[in-house]
């Protein structure tokens, strides 16, 4: 249920990140589920609890935000 509603959170920062930079929210959400996971487990971090999920998807949705501003530019 918590997971649940991290994702929720999540969600809706990443709609509003859109709405504010013009972003397609759909980069973000996907940045947020799958890349913050991916590139700390190469590192070999991995989230235990829900705060340090929440952590991971934020910052992989800001690294997926980062890049599609580079690569339109």
């Amino acid at each position: 249920m918590i997971t649940l509603a991290i994702l929720l959170i999540v969600a809706l920062l990443c709609v509003l990140v859109g709405c504010l930079t013009g972003l397609l929210t759909l980069v973000g959400v996907l940045a947020s589920l799958f890349v913050g996971e991916f590139l700390f487990g190469l590192l070999g971090i991995h989230a235990s609890g829900s705060f340090s999920s929440f952590a991971i998807s934020v910052i992989g949705a800001c690294i997926c935000i980062w890049i599609r501003q580079k690569i339109s530019k």
